[in-house]
């Protein structure tokens, strides 16, 4: 942890010293140094999400859990992409991921709704 933090007062600092006269350069650093940190907590992450599947495929829900994981990792990365290209000030881009997001979290959880539909149906 202490070298994420040390990464991340690195790029603090990189972008507050070149922020005066090469913005550029400090928007590029403090992306950077972003992606870097991103990188590293998902790698680190990566093997509680077999865990978490684990558990999720013993309880008998492992086909809602898988797609609550999907949905949360599509809306991180939205959401971890849009930042980045505020902080480039492509607030255009930011909006088209934004939206591409929602439409595909539409997307991977229009099948669960329409079993939940068709089971509501089959009660009545």
């Amino acid at each position: 942890m202490i070298r994420y933090c040390g990464l991340a007062l690195i790029g603090a600092i990189a972008f507050f010293l070149l922020d005066g006269g090469e913005k550029q350069i400090a928007r590029a650093i403090a992306v950077t140094a972003f992606i870097l940190l991103f990188g590293a907590a998902a790698f680190s992450a990566s093997g509680s999400l077999g865990e978490i599947k684990e558990m999720l495929s013993e309880g008998g829900i492992s086909e809602y859990g898988s797609v609550v994981l999907r949905a949360v990792g599509i809306a991180y990365a939205g959401e971890v992409t849009s930042g980045i290209c505020h902080t480039l000030n492509a607030d255009s881009c930011a909006s088209g991921i934004e939206i591409v997001c929602r439409a595909e979290l539409f997307l991977l959880v229009l099948p669960s709704f329409s079993r939940l539909f068709s089971l509501a149906l089959s009660l009545l």
